[in-house]
């Protein structure tokens, strides 16, 4: 997330937002609550424009690519993984060992195939159930990242028992490997493949700075200043994205002016957050209405002086703080209460800090020092944000704060708590967008992902859930979940699809995943047909399998998937379960979609409606109404509604030298 550090971290978050201010406000109150919810879910639809998960994906490598320095013993590896197969690295912590191995599958294959991390569950199975890599599951050219430096020992163990034949069956299909260790991990692994480890090193610092100023658009070379030697020998490959980033930082609060020396120099001295310094500001001022004005400044940040005195109004009223008795003409004006605390507004009235990291110092020390607080803290900013003089680009910028904070503090929880109340506030469709990035960043963090994701998930699978919210997690899951986790995304997509708010807009959007990936498609036809073979099938369900089950979709050349014995029994299996459970007006446009399909030349298309209808003779008789009826629409129909029923009759060992009936 852009507040915290990390190489990758920053990556993920620049790469994918794209957040566009809502629509306008929506009334949310009485009972026309789900009705106005279901106009937001239209309107998120709307304003959505949904990327490829893989070029989601390359646009994040690509993105690496830039700021990445090859460590030592990195060539090895790449000449490895240049063909199908897997390798296992590790490193000491701080050398980048993620980012080298998300390079290693950049540069492999042929670039084309999806990139795909691991383990990809479902969330849906207990721990023990969980099949946490799946042999079958490997399609040939993908690249799969299995990071194991932060996993629980639990996945760690109950991972090595089948790590080896996993990746002998990697090299076996034709995909590519990288396996992530920690020295922890490795020592958990099976001795052979313990000794296929290779560990890199530290890559050249200096060149990894200069390579991300670069990508941040901060041009010259790195010239030494005072304490840079002490980063480059020791700092972690974050700590330097983050040095970056505080340059860019520096240089923009200049408006630019100066030079690179200068905005170092600035930087590498910030680069200490100052927590002791801020402790001993607040202990030499023990006033309620300071510490309430640097703690909204530090928040609040780049804000227009007129949000950062309604964020410190806010904050005393929700901590009860006493009413000041004193006359507005007697107290200090705005001007003099934050030259108090360093801060000083701009040239557009923004308020700011006289360093770029002072507001991070500020808010670590209130979080750390008053944990009582911390629930007040999130309803403060619940009540402010939403005033109408704080716009979008605020609370966006606030809210990764807050996030930033959180999860420091391992309380993402309170960031869950605030969406939710947001997105049953009166104007959540201006709310809601605002946590968009910060769900996006979080879903995509490597350290805290998996809890996000399974918030995620958690929400898909309210049935009560409504507003706003429902729609936006349509959209994450489609463009921060699938493009690494596609089977996750699936899990999140399929129950979403439940949702009466954003049923359509799921079901819409785990087609278009299916059209760019044959493997998810194979995955999503599955999930359709295991629903719509339960006694009573939902409309969303059977709907979902027709839409899949598409001739366009299933007869793409070069490698059509009906061609695979597994596909095409599914595909029957849902088609009878479907023409069983409505009647033939409601899946007609379905057959008629396979009829025109037909090719004599590939001749699978009248078997398989034949197959679908499972001998059962009603049914046979509403294919074949539905055929005849096609067949009076165009003279040119007639030959294959013909043929079908000549296969009907095959089937039933009937005698079919003229056709019944169908065409007179």
């Amino acid at each position: 997330m852009s507040e915290r550090t990390g190489g990758i971290e920053s990556v993920f978050g620049e790469s994918v937002q794209a957040v566009t201010d809502p629509t306008g406000p929506t009334n949310l109150g009485g009972t026309q609550f789900n009705i106005n919810s279901a106009l937001i879910a239209t309107a998120v639809e709307a304003r959505s424009v949904r990327r490829s998960p893989r070029v989601v994906a390359e646009d994040r490598l690509r993105s690496m690519e830039e700021r990445f320095v090859a460590p030592p013993n990195f060539g090895p590896l790449r000449t490895a993984l240049h063909r199908p197969g897997a390798v296992l690295l590790s490193g000491a912590p701080g050398t980048g060992r993620r980012t080298a191995a998300m390079m290693l599958l950049h540069s492999s294959g042929d670039g084309t195939a999806r990139f795909r991390e691991l383990p990809d569950e479902d969330s849906e199975r207990s721990e023990k159930q969980l099949a946490l890599l799946d042999p079958d599951a490997v399609e040939a050219g993908e690249r799969l990242l299995l990071d194991l430096t932060a996993e629980a020992e639990w996945v760690v163990r109950t991972i090595r028992r089948d790590l080896g034949g996993y990746l002998a069956a990697v090299g076996k299909r034709g995909a590519y490997a990288v396996v992530v260790l920690s020295m922890r991990t490795v020592g958990l692994l099976p001795g052979d493949l313990g000794e296929s480890v290779v560990e890199i090193g530290r890559p050249d610092a200096r060149a990894v700075l200069q390579r991300h100023l670069r990508a941040l658009d901060v041009d010259g070379p790195v010239v030494d200043v005072p304490d840079l030697a002490q980063h480059l020998d020791a700092d972690p490959m974050s700590e330097l994205a983050r040095l970056a980033r505080l340059v860019r930082d520096t240089k923009a609060a200049a408006g630019g002016r100066g030079s690179l020396r200068e905005w170092l120099t600035d930087a590498v001295s910030a680069m200490s957050l100052r927590v002791d310094e801020v402790a001993r500001k607040v202990r030499e001022n023990p006033d309620g209405r300071f510490r309430a004005l640097l703690l909204a400044t530090a928040c609040f940040e780049q804000s227009r002086v007129e949000v950062v005195h309604h964020a410190t109004e806010s904050l005393l009223r929700v901590v009860d703080y006493p009413e000041d008795e004193a006359h507005p003409w007697d107290r200090p004006d705005l001007a003099e209460s934050l030259g108090r605390i360093d801060a000083r507004t701009d040239g557009e009235r923004r308020v700011r800090f006289g360093s770029v990291t002072y507001g991070q110092a500020v808010r670590t020390h209130f979080w750390d020092s008053l944990p009582g607080q911390r629930s007040r803290l999130r309803t403060w900013l619940e009540i402010a944000l939403p005033h109408e003089s704080v716009p979008h680009r605020d609370r966006v910028r606030v809210l990764r704060r807050f996030s930033a904070e959180c999860l420091r503090v391992n309380q993402p929880d309170h960031l869950f708590w605030l969406v939710e109340r947001w997105n049953a506030h009166e104007r959540a469709s201006e709310l809601v967008p605002a946590t968009a990035p910060v769900l996006l960043d979080g879903v995509t963090n490597p350290r805290h992902g998996a809890v996000f994701r399974k918030q995620v998930y958690n929400w898909a699978c309210s049935r009560s859930l409504t507003g706003p919210l429902a729609g936006e997690l349509v959209r994450l899951s489609a463009e921060a979940i699938a493009p690494t986790r596609p089977d996750q995304a699936l899990v999140r997509l399929r129950h979403l699809s439940h949702n009466p708010v954003v049923q359509e807009y799921a079901r819409n959007t785990l087609v278009g995943l299916s059209d760019e990936d044959p493997r998810f498609l194979r995955r999503v036809l599955h999930r359709a047909v295991q629903d719509v073979v339960l006694p009573r099938p939902r409309e969303g369900d059977l709907l979902l399998f027709t839409a899949l089950a598409d001739p366009e979709r299933l007869l793409k050349a070069p490698r059509p998937l009906l061609a695979d014995d597994f596909v095409r029994a599914q595909v029957v299996e849902g088609a009878h379960r479907v023409m069983a459970a409505r009647p033939h007006e409601w899946w007609a446009p379905w057959v008629r979609r396979w009829l025109a399909a037909h090719d004599p030349a590939r001749d699978v298309v009248l078997d398989l409606l034949v197959d679908a209808t499972g001998n059962r003779s009603d049914l046979e008789a509403r294919l074949v109404a539905v055929a005849r009826a096609w067949a009076l629409i165009d003279p040119a129909h007639r030959a294959v509604a013909a043929e079908l029923l000549r296969r009907i009759d095959r089937a039933l060992a009937w005698p079919s030298d003229e056709p019944k009936g169908l065409l007179r």
